[in-house]
């Protein structure tokens, strides 16, 4: 007797309408990548180019006139001098010493060697020191930190209210550690200062000024400067050719007589012409003369009268 398997029972769904048709699906778009070959043939699309026409041409004074940035000419250096620099294990420990304030500095011991004689020569006599520092006294740390700003950037973080007397005392720093790069670019930043400042000048005393070219400067400058120190000499034209009277009248005991000294053989050298020239007198003598004042007439008749 042969056992039959029941048929499973009928789940689908009713029949639509459209039953007994054949439906075909729907093609799907292959998938495309970016290996794919292409699909399509046909003319290229426009590609724009990044500057539709040529881009307008300036010269360096035009742009600026239009406020436009001007890259710098010395913005690029050659990387290896930095490099190397930076790839140097040794790093020289500089002690600041300024009367109770001290300060540690942790400079790149070429970056020292290059710019300065002074640390060159100190530091050929570290060479076989175990703990490598050389002691810098009297001399600020905030005057340091500065120079060694300007080592890394170029720049002169100077700016303030004080910013000639910070200058000056960079000039003399970098003099005492003969640094011929650092006294130029400190020139230049005297310079810019006082073009920036001369328009107060005209109308502020020196005394109530500390922006400006004061007796407590050029005390510092002529103490610790060779007689042909270079700031010397710009600060004796400074004087001399935008100077005022009121400028000595108001530290006239304080100003270093070798500085006056200075200004009057620059006053000399600069004169226009001589008033004796071709031994000639060109001014009246009537200028010199004093005021004579006339006795009254009460006096002049008694005193005449004592004389009989």
């Amino acid at each position: 007797m042969q056992t039959t398997t029941p048929a499973p029972p009928n789940t689908s769904a009713p029949p639509t309408a459209d039953s007994g048709r054949s439906v075909t699906s729907n093609p799907q778009p292959p998938a495309v990548s970016v290996f794919s070959p292409r699909l399509f043939s046909g003319p290229e699309p426009r590609k724009r180019s990044v500057f539709e026409s040529p881009p307008p041409t300036y010269t360096r004074d035009e742009l600026q006139s239009k406020c436009q940035h001007i890259p710098e000419a010395d913005l690029r250096t050659s990387y290896k001098s930095i490099l190397d620099c930076f790839l140097a294990p040794n790093i020289l420990h500089v002690r600041v010493k300024h009367v109770r304030k001290e300060k540690d500095f942790y400079v790149h011991e070429d970056f020292l060697k290059d710019r300065s004689k002074f640390f060159k020569t100190e530091v050929s006599k570290l060479h076989t020191a175990v703990f490598r520092r050389v002691d810098l006294l009297d001399v600020r740390p905030e005057t340091f930190a500065i120079y060694v700003n300007l080592l890394y950037t170029s720049k002169l973080a100077t700016k303030g209210p004080e910013e000639w007397h910070w200058l000056c005392r960079l000039y003399i720093l970098a003099e005492r550690l003969q640094d011929v790069k650092t006294k130029n670019l400190t020139i230049d930043g005297m310079i810019l200062c006082l073009q920036e400042t001369l328009p107060l000048f005209s109308s502020t005393p020196v005394a109530k000024d500390r922006t400006n070219i004061d007796a407590t400067s050029l005390a510092w400058l002529y103490e610790h400067t060779p007689e042909n120190s270079a700031a010397r000499r710009l600060a004796v034209d400074y004087y001399v050719q935008s100077g005022r009277a009121e400028w000595l009248l108001s530290e006239k005991n304080k100003y270093p007589a070798e500085f006056m000294f200075d200004i009057a053989v620059r006053l000399m050298q600069k004169r226009p012409s001589s008033l004796f020239a071709s031994g000639s007198f060109k001014t009246s003598s009537l200028y010199y003369h004093e005021a004579v004042i006339a006795t009254d007439k009460p006096a002049a008749t008694e005193q005449k009268a004592g004389v009989e």
